[in-house]
């Protein structure tokens, strides 16, 4: 009676091509649910516009997708604790197919997040039996390439799947992504069905599953998933931001920072494709490797964030290969987490690995929430975080003895293996071994030992192996019967390509909290001449682009001002330049520039051909700057988080909004106050163009143009000799320019004394250090600074008095 539940072992040897076709499926699975799992990621705006919701609301599904993961995980996995293997695989790509669907036809929110909750309850049943499934399709001795191979199709999701659903997403619509992951899903559901073995439970292994697990009890399982926990925290923490590290510390910009999350991802495509081998025989010291490479990489970064005089070239050669070593090391580790929690937990593999599937969860969690929390006080902070967690994950695996190290089994080593093992048939085969059934540390097993040249080569599973081929059946049976084996039914050769994982697809955007920095020959919007034409303003450095574009009709109602109707028609102009350009994120000040490559002689034609719309949508109006430039800007500041697009005779562009971040500076009372969405979070005394000489800064709204580290402001530049009683040439620090005829806001150590007492400026507002480095640090393009109180009202024909026209 036991026979019927006795384990085939896969033959030593090289994989077979059914062995790489059921690893094949298992990495589509991985692909397709890692791709369902982050779509909303690319597809945010045009969600919120097809569901006229918010972007922050949108946001929710992928945070409430990973906590009903974590909460669901366990109690699934001991629930489907004594299914076949291949049941529980196919009933969570089922479940994500229907998932996909109700997403695809979801009329509102409320029934999208239904479908997403769907997914994510299967999310750890998937993960905690995908692996273990991969180890027993192969011999033991192969069981960290095996794993390795899994992450195919997670590397492909976050380097393709992800990409390409944002890319449909914008041109198509997100509903026509949905659909394809959908016919994906279903397409992997049944090879798995077809092409995987039942993988039924042995009779011995079900009195360790399920409610009579005592994974609770294991220690060795439960220090894999605490320090699997530290660690993803450690690393989420600042790699929720990893775009602001790249273009804060590092010192890369622009289009340059996507070839750096690119190196990142190649990274981690090799190292995941090197760590296969050392996986399987020296675990812990790949593992303490890996672990050390993510503390080297966290303390290098955390020591250029805190700066110091460096050279930029030392910077960047230095920062660029700390991000490629944390790409590197923390692709790799995650495979050796897994196999050691499965190795842990031995008797229940499936439940070992749904443990390390929750802890890798709660850590994404803790990461994200701290990270954002550190993130609004420090960049550094936030990096210094993650070193010291890495460090304690890195004390914690040198520390632990045995929990690392390689399976102590019949697969490990010929003096283990034969000190556990203890044959009952055995005989000898014609590749110079011997096979048998034994006991394996107490347990029945039915295994294929094949010792040639100090090697074994057991499979070691303990699952009968229903759907095996006729190859392996024919070995089945003689191992059971202890006949040997000949060399005909050796495995053949096949090559599998592992690839690790791409760059994040879930970096933020650039905000107005996060400006960039921009060199002064760089300026973002230079000054509009009095006379026309009016030069065309360069793109704005404050907001780069993204890679992928945004721009979708939104589905909104009209207000005056605003069109969400796709333009149709013959164009009236040549495709025309925007500012903000594509994908920027901007403060809520920022006005749309619109630049044509020739003069406008019609210009209600052109006004109409101009479709503009917004989620939120807010009235608005155009106004002319001059023949080849028109602008259009609400009639009141943008909301914070608003979605904004163009359909410019069908040339499109978008760019959202960040929060309301608005400093009013009041020359009554000689403060700076500071809101962000109309709670107050500064208070500064200032100090602003003082009655003398005229030098008064004028009432109105200015808004930020550009930044510089450091500036040098000199007084002849506008008439006034250096050498005479009000001349100056001095460099200032923290300088952000709010309008073109010279006015900045920038740190003035030299009227600290004066600050929120009196003006004594040219016209500038000053701060303190500390302040003005605060003021530069959080305020970005577009975010406006309303002058109250003063003399006079700016009207300056500077190209910049958009609050003003």
């Amino acid at each position: 009676m036991t026979a019927d539940t006795r384990t085939v072992a896969p033959a030593a040897g090289p994989w077979t091509p059914r062995i790489a076709a059921q690893l094949a499926v298992l990495a589509a699975a991985a692909f397709t649910y890692v791709t369902a799992e982050i779509l909303p990621v690319g597809a945010l705006s045009a969600i919120a516009r097809n569901l006229n919701i918010s972007i922050v609301l949108v946001g929710t599904l992928l945070s409430w997708y990973a906590l009903v993961a974590a909460l669901t995980t366990v109690p699934l996995v001991r629930w489907t604790a004594h299914w076949p293997r291949r049941r529980t695989l196919v009933v969570a790509l089922v479940c994500l197919t229907v998932s996909q669907l109700i997403s695809a036809l979801a009329p509102n929110f409320a029934v999208l997040a239904a479908g997403r909750v769907l997914c994510a309850v299967t999310h750890g049943l998937l993960w905690s039996v995908i692996a273990p499934i991969a180890t027993r399709l192969v011999p033991a001795s192969h069981a960290g390439r095996a794993t390795t191979s899994i992450y195919v199709g997670t590397s492909l999701a976050l380097v393709v799947g992800s990409p390409l659903t944002a890319v449909m997403s914008l041109m198509w619509g997100w509903r026509l992504a949905a659909v394809c992951v959908t016919v994906a899903a279903a397409v992997v559901t049944v090879a798995a069905r077809l092409l995987l073995p039942e993988l039924v439970l042995s009779a011995d292994q079900l009195q360790h599953v399920g409610p009579r697990s005592r994974h609770h009890r294991n220690r060795a399982l439960i220090i894999v998933s605490l320090i699997t926990m530290i660690g993803v925290t450690g690393h989420f923490v600042s790699y929720t931001y990893i775009v602001v590290v790249i273009r804060q510390v590092v010192g890369v910009h622009g289009p340059s920072q996507a070839w750096l999350l690119a190196a990142y991802g190649v990274a981690g495509v090799i190292a995941v494709a090197l760590v296969a081998r050392p996986l399987d025989r020296r675990p812990k010291g790949a593992v303490i490797f890996c672990v050390a490479g993510l503390t080297v990489a966290f303390v290098v970064l955390t020591g250029l964030a805190f700066g110091g005089d460096r050279a930029p070239v030392t910077t960047l050669v230095v920062g660029t290969g700390a991000i490629v070593l944390w790409g590197a090391a923390a692709t790799a580790v995650s495979p050796m987490l897994q196999s050691a929690a499965m190795r842990s937990g031995a008797d229940d593999p499936d439940g070992a690995s749904g443990l390390y599937v929750t802890a890798f969860q709660l850590g994404i969690m803790a990461g994200s929430l701290a990270g954002g929390l550190l993130y609004e006080r420090s960049v550094a902070l936030m990096l210094t975080a993650s070193a010291i967690l890495m460090g304690v994950a890195l004390v914690a695996v040198s520390a632990v003895r045995r929990v690392f190290e390689a399976a102590d089994d019949a697969a490990s080593n010929t003096g283990r293996a034969t000190s556990h093992l203890t044959n009952t048939a055995g005989q000898r085969c014609e590749l110079g071994g011997w096979c048998g059934a034994g006991r394996l540390r107490g347990r029945k097993v039915a295994a294929v030992l094949c010792h040639t040249g100090g090697q074994d080569v057991t499979g070691g599973m303990t699952y009968v192996a229903l759907d095996q081929g006729p190859q392996q059946g024919q070995q089945g049976q003689k191992a059971q019967k202890g006949q040997p084996l000949r060399r005909g039914e050796r495995s053949g050769v096949v090559s599998v390509l592992l690839l690790g994982a791409g760059p994040a697809l879930a970096d933020p955007d650039q905000v107005p909290g996060d400006p960039d920095v921009v060199a002064p020959a760089e300026p973002a919007d230079p000054a509009a001449p009095a006379p026309d034409p009016l030069a065309l303003p360069p793109a704005d450095p404050l907001a780069p682009p993204p890679p992928d574009p945004l721009a979708i009709p939104v589905a909104a109602g009209p207000v005056a001002g605003q069109d969400p109707t796709p333009f149709v028609g013959d164009p009236p102009f040549r495709p025309p330049t925007f500012n903000p350009v594509n994908g920027a994120m901007v403060g809520v000040a920022k006005p749309i520039i619109i630049n044509f490559q020739v003069p406008i002689a019609d210009r209600p034609m052109a006004e109409s051909a101009i479709h503009i719309s917004s989620i939120p949508p807010v009235p608005g109006k155009f106004y002319w700057m001059s023949p080849t430039q028109v602008r259009w800007r609400p009639l009141q500041f943008w909301p914070a988080n608003t979605a904004v697009n163009i359909d410019a005779a069908g040339t499109r562009s978008s760019f959202r909004t960040g929060d309301a971040l608005v400093a009013t500076a009041d020359d009554a009372t000689h403060q700076m106050t500071i809101t962000r969405n109309g709670v107050v979070q500064q208070t500064f005394p200032m100090s602003m163009g003082m009655s003398a000489g005229n030098h008064q800064t004028p009432n109105g709204t200015y808004y930020v143009l550009e930044k510089f580290p450091t500036v040098v402001m000199d007084s002849s530049t506008y008439g006034v000799p250096v050498n005479s009683a009000q001349g100056y040439k001095v460099t200032v620090s923290d300088a952000v320019r709010i309008d073109n005829s010279g006015n900045f806001v920038h740190s003035a150590p030299w009227s600290v004394g004066d600050q929120g007492k009196r003006n004594v400026s040219h016209g500038c507002i000053n701060l303190s250090p500390t302040n003005a480095k605060w003021f530069y640090d959080n305020f970005g393009s577009g975010d406006p600074v309303v002058v109250k109180n003063s003399v006079g009202t700016y009207n300056k024909n500077d190209g910049a008095q958009d609050w003003q026209i």
